[in-house]
């Protein structure tokens, strides 16, 4: 576990001679999903927008920007926001059981999560019940839900769209 610690230090000091690029777009592990993971992706986002009884205008900006990275259309948000609203029980089951048969998936969603937990400027108690779900469900190890809260913290911290690489690297690993 130390050796990812120590990649995620390697990779922040490398990552500053990178052209600003739109890292989402290139290295995002959704980006070569079929429509249907990217679907649950979203919609698990979704839920998580919503466990805190509203929905900021931050949080659909991001859900929107990965909308918007993965060409899928920008009507799609008012889906996502309807299907957080009044989730479907089977499909959450279906949702987080494809999300979790893919290692890389499960790790990148829940680091998405922890991000946009956040954007609406307060970790609510919900949304921190949310993603600790979001670990049991995956049977995430306490080491990896530490390299995982060091991802988002890191990206979180700087510029979003150069540590984003940062991110999907060290996941790869």
């Amino acid at each position: 576990m130390n050796e990812n610690l120590n990649m995620l230090q390697i990779e922040m000091g490398t990552i500053k001679n990178q052209p600003e690029i739109n890292i989402l777009a290139e290295k995002h592990p959704l980006l070569k999903a079929d429509l249907t993971m990217k679907h649950f992706y979203l919609n698990g986002l979704a839920l998580l927008m919503s466990v805190d009884d509203e929905i900021d205008e931050k949080e659909k900006e991001y859900i929107s920007n990965l909308i918007q990275a993965f060409d899928m259309g920008d009507d799609i948000i008012n889906e996502m926001v309807e299907f957080a609203e009044n989730p479907n029980p089977d499909v959450v089951k279906e949702m987080l059981g494809e999300i979790n048969a893919d290692p890389l998936m499960k790790k990148t969603f829940v680091v998405d999560c922890m991000m946009l937990a956040e954007k609406d400027g307060t970790l609510h108690e919900n949304e921190k019940k949310f993603i600790n779900t979001m670990y049991e469900t995956f049977s995430f190890s306490e080491d990896e839900k530490s390299v995982l809260k060091k991802i988002a913290e890191t990206v979180k911290n700087k510029d979003e769209n150069k540590n984003l690489c940062v991110m999907i690297d060290i996941l790869l690993l």
